[in-house]
């Protein structure tokens, strides 16, 4: 994984060319064995698709396909609340700290369901790796003052 790619340009990007292709050979990986992500919050849009992909194919010495890069959507605070009413405030515990701690949990789904029953003040159903579980979730988390 290479972050902040877009510092990649001139002989920065022609170093770091080299040391991935130094570690392929290194590892004795193909293309298709060694998994290349470059990460950048500034490279380029979807209009620069395909001067992208020329350019992290370069870099990294193997095909991307169109549709490799994956983009963001942003919305403005109005537009992510819409109607949403804060109806939900958390109230002060003592051991609030404690509640909050994820080692005190044995999972992610055991966590994060405890953290809806402590902002909430109830249990939670359903299935937790579902996509309508996780949309209601945010939903509900849009009514909450903390959020």
């Amino acid at each position: 994984m290479v972050d902040e790619l877009h510092t990649f340009d001139g002989a920065q990007g022609t170093d770091l060319a080299c040391l991935i292709r130094r570690l392929r050979v290194r590892l004795g990986a193909s293309p298709d064995k060694l998994i290349c992500v470059g990460t950048s919050a500034t490279l380029g849009d979807e209009a620069d698709e395909t001067e992208l992909l020329g350019y992290v194919s370069r870099i990294f010495d193997q095909p991307f396909e169109p549709g490799a890069i994956v983009g963001e959507v942003r919305q403005s605070i109005d537009a992510f609340l819409g109607d949403a009413v804060i109806s939900r405030h958390l109230h002060p515990a003592d051991d609030l700290l404690a509640r909050v701690d994820p080692a005190r949990h044995p999972t992610a789904e055991a966590f994060i369901r405890a953290q809806h029953e402590l902002f909430f003040g109830t249990t939670v159903g359903g299935d937790f790796e579902s996509n309508a579980w996780r949309l209601a979730l945010g939903d509900r988390l849009r009514e909450h003052s903390t959020f």
